[in-house]
């Protein structure tokens, strides 16, 4: 039967689909925007969401800080709650810098996010800020290309500036968000000359990051949030897009990654259809192939049958003319007729089991490339029959010369050959319809086979025409 082929599985599909179903949900289409700041630990990310809000709401240290992704949106009133999977807590606000320490004062470490709500103008807008952990960081990468994720704000530092490693990080997710935009903190802590050279250099490696990707920034805006020199640019960048701006380029976005990711789902399946046709027309016309060479090896057994019987009869004229004709008279010349058939049976079985095994060789060979072929059924034995013993005269005439009686060799010759031939005859019509049974046994037994494997292979296409319908609906 046919190995299993290595096709598109219906759960690869499956989960594309799901994911064009998920994007159309509500949590996602109608989800306020998130803006996350993204970045390695400890370049400043907290404190500059505090200083685009106005507010020294979240902890700043010189260690990691940030020890529970924060989320921060519009409200009248500040008020903070820990988000768990099936419920939230209220936190005091007073609590959140204990979150970033090494104790657990409040059972915070299982929960999965600190939401606030803050009275902040940048938020009234109705986007929502995420402060994450450390770019660098297992948590981190998850958050900052979650569905709901519309822009990043990249922060990057003049002292150190952006090491290769934050780049690669920095490759890897902002490519997969709509909008990112670059912020280089500390501008106060260097030199004008030192700062000139570490923005240059980051410049620089910003443009190494977003080569080829579709990202809407490069430009990188220096600033300290410790003095606010570059904020107020900083943050007229960000009220350039409004809330629907940013949820239009994120649903754009997520269709439009969907989309990338199943085309290579979609070129496979196509091969997939075009291979499995392949592989069914290669079936039918191996299965024509074999039913014309069986036809043929039927044709060829008895014509093999007259040629051996030529063979032997030329062996036996020549014996007559060298024996004394009168020998082979009676017993002796139908013994050698009947050995003459003998001999042809044990060749033409040979011939015909070599030649049916030889097509069935080519089959295998040439189903080989589509096909593990493992099962076709094997060649039938077909038992031929001595040679029909029938009495049959051999009438040797005679005539004088030299007034001695001879034997006329010629006419016996000929007698000979008749008796051969018509033996021969005899025995074709006994092996003709043992041959048909055989064939057609052996016809029937591979029709299933080719059967079955049509029927496999016309399963697989319809699965795989479904699994393209499917997908070609979102392109």
């Amino acid at each position: 039967m046919i190995a299993p082929l290595p096709l598109v599985s219906a759960e690869a599909v499956q989960q594309v689909l799901a994911r064009f179903d998920q994007i159309r949900t509500p949590a996602v289409m109608d989800a306020p925007p998130v803006i996350a700041v993204v970045g390695a630990f400890s370049r400043g990310k907290s404190a500059l969401i505090n200083a685009l809000i106005d507010l020294p709401l979240l902890p700043v240290h010189a260690l990691p800080a940030t020890a529970l992704p924060t989320r921060l949106h519009y409200a009248p009133t500040l008020a903070a709650s820990l988000r768990f999977a099936d419920h939230d807590q209220p936190l005091s606000l007073d609590a959140l810098p204990d979150l970033s320490r090494d104790h657990d004062p409040t059972g915070w470490a299982a929960a999965l996010e600190i939401d606030i709500g803050c009275p902040s103008d940048l938020l009234a807008g109705g986007i929502v800020l995420l402060d994450t952990p450390g770019i660098d960081t297992a948590q981190a990468a998850p958050l900052v290309i979650a569905d709901d994720v519309a822009a990043l704000i990249a922060v990057v530092a003049a002292d150190p500036p952006l090491s290769a490693a934050e780049a690669l990080l920095f490759a890897d997710v902002c490519p997969r968000v709509p909008l990112t935009v670059w912020v280089q903190t500390r501008a106060d802590t260097l030199s004008p000359a030192d700062l000139e050279t570490a923005t240059r250099f980051n410049q620089d490696a910003i443009r190494q990051v977003t080569v080829g990707a579709d990202t809407l920034h490069s430009r990188l805006f220096s600033l300290s949030s410790r003095t606010g020199d570059g904020l107020a640019d900083f943050r007229a960048e960000l009220q350039r897009f409004s809330s629907d701006d940013l949820q239009l380029m994120r649903r754009v976005s997520h269709l439009t990654q969907a989309r990338t990711d199943a085309q290579p789902l979609l070129l496979r399946l196509s091969d997939d259809r075009r291979a499995l046709d392949a592989i069914r027309t290669q079936i039918s016309a191996a299965q024509t192939t074999f039913e014309l060479d069986l036809d043929e090896i039927q044709a060829a057994t008895l014509a093999t049958l007259a040629h051996l019987s030529e063979y032997v009869l030329g062996n036996l004229s020549m014996l007559i003319y060298r024996t004394e004709p009168l020998a082979l008279s009676g017993s002796a010349g139908l013994a050698l007729a009947d050995g003459a058939l003998s001999a042809c049976r044990d060749e033409l079985r040979h011939a015909l089991t070599g030649a049916l095994l030889a097509s069935r060789r080519t089959l295998l060979t040439t189903l080989d490339s589509v096909l593990a072929v493992d099962d076709f059924p094997s060649p039938p034995a077909v038992l031929l029959p001595d040679p029909a013993r029938q009495t049959i005269t051999v009438r040797i005439g005679s005539r004088q010369r030299f007034g001695l009686a001879q034997i006329d060799v010629d006419q016996t010759v000929n007698a000979y050959r008749q008796a051969v031939s018509h033996r021969a005859d005899l025995y074709a019509a006994v092996l003709a319809p043992l041959c048909d049974h055989a064939f057609e046994q052996w016809q029937a037994q591979s029709a299933g086979w080719f059967t079955d494997q049509r029927q496999t292979i016309a399963a697989q296409i319809a699965m795989t025409e479904t699994l393209l319908s499917a997908l070609r609906v979102w392109f």
